[in-house]
C-alpha cells in the first residue's frame, strides 16, 4: 500500500492561513494614462478629487484589479457583475468599493480606505530616534466579504466577520504595493483591529514597535501548534488568554504595522537593534489560552454584530 504523505504541523499563524489561502506571485503594476484622462485633468483641475489617491482613473484602477487577479477571483465566486466606485473621503481618504451588480451597502464586496502621508513614530517610541519620517500608504479600512458564502467548520466566523472572506486579501495588498512603489512611497501602513488581521499581515508586515513585533512572535511560538486561528482571535477579543509568567490577562491592543517599500524602512526592520529587541522580547513572554473562560464567552459569540 502506498504510503500517506504526512504533513509538518503548522508552526505559525501565517503558516496555517498559506493551508488557506494559496500566496500569488508579485506582479508588476503598469497603467497607461488616456489621453481623455489627461485632458479631462487639464480641463478641470477639482476632478482630481475623484481619482484614487489623487492618480488613478476608474478604468486603470479596474486594469490594476484585473492584472492582479482580483476580478478573476470574484468571477469564479459567482459575481459576475462587479461595480465599482471610487470617491473621496474629508478631502484626504481615497475610498475604493465593490458592489455585486448594484451599489447598494447590502451588496457589498469589498473596500478600502487609504490616504498618502507622512509618518514618524510618536516621542515615546523605541523606534523615534532610530526610524526617519516616512511617507506612507495607510490603510485606515480594508474588507473583503462573501456576501453569498457561509460560515463552515473549516471556516468558522472570525472576531469583525459578518461574512466569511473572499480569499482576495493578498492580492489586493499585492496591488497596493504596486501603487506604493508607482507613487515612490516608503511602505503601507496598517493598524490591524483584531488579532487575526495581525496574523494575516504578518507575512510581509511587520510592528514598528519591535517589542509588540515579539508579543506576536511570543503568541504565534505558544499557540499556534495547539490553537486555530479563529480560537486564538477570540480568546484575544475576550481577554481569555493568559500571560503565563504573570498570570495576567493578555489584552490585544492595535498598533502600526509597517509594510516596507523603500530602502530606508526595510534597513530598519533588518538592523540588528530592531531584531534583538522582537527577540528579547518573545523570549521573556509565555501565553496559554484558559479554555474554560474561552468557552464560556463562546457561547454568545454567534449572537454578535459587528
Amino acid at each position: 500500500m502506498p504510503t500517506e504523505r504526512r504533513q509538518s504541523k503548522p508552526k505559525t499563524f501565517t503558516d496555517l492561513i498559506h493551508l488557506a489561502e494559496r500566496v500569488l506571485p508579485v506582479k508588476p503594476l503598469s497603467f497607461d494614462i488616456e489621453a481623455d484622462d489627461l485632458l479631462d485633468r487639464l480641463d478641470d483641475p477639482d476632478k482630481t478629487s475623484a481619482l484614487f489617491l489623487g492618480h488613478y482613473s476608474m478604468a486603470m484602477v479596474e486594469n490594476a484589479l484585473e492584472r492582479y487577479g482580483v476580478y478573476e477571483k470574484l468571477r469564479k465566486k459567482g459575481y459576475g457583475d462587479i461595480k465599482l466606485r471610487i470617491d473621496m473621503r474629508s478631502g484626504f481618504e481615497s475610498h475604493l468599493a465593490l458592489y455585486d451588480s448594484v451599489l447598494d451597502d447590502e451588496m457589498l464586496l469589498g473596500e478600502v480606505v487609504i490616504h498618502r502621508g507622512v509618518y514618524q513614530p510618536k516621542d515615546d517610541s523605541p523606534a523615534r530616534n532610530r526610524l526617519d519620517e516616512l511617507s506612507l500608504l495607510t490603510i485606515h479600512w480594508i474588507l473583503m466579504q462573501d456576501i453569498r458564502g457561509g460560515f463552515t467548520d473549516k471556516r468558522p466566523r472570525l472576531p469583525g466577520q459578518n461574512h466569511p472572506g473572499l480569499g482576495i486579501g493578498r492580492d489586493v495588498v499585492e496591488m497596493l504595493i504596486g501603487l506604493g512603489n508607482r507613487l515612490e512611497q516608503d511602505g503601507l501602513l496598517n493598524r490591524p483591529e483584531y488579532f487575526h488581521n495581525a496574523c494575516f499581515y504578518a507575512y510581509k508586515f511587520k510592528f514598528v514597535d519591535p517589542a509588540k513585533q515579539g508579543e506576536l512572535m511570543a503568541l504565534e511560538r505558544d499557540l499556534a501548534a495547539r490553537h486555530s486561528v479563529a480560537a486564538c482571535s477570540y480568546a484575544a477579543y475576550f481577554h481569555a488568554i493568559e500571560d503565563s509568567m504573570s498570570g495576567e490577562p493578555y489584552r490585544w491592543v492595535p498598533a502600526d504595522q509597517i509594510l516596507p517599500i523603500s530602502e530606508k524602512t526595510r534597513e530598519y526592520f533588518e538592523s540588528e537593534w530592531y531584531k534583538r529587541a522582537v527577540e528579547d522580547r518573545s523570549r521573556a513572554l509565555s501565553f496559554e489560552i484558559d479554555r474554560s473562560l474561552l468557552d464560556e464567552h463562546m457561547k454568545d459569540a454567534e449572537s454578535l454584530t459587528w
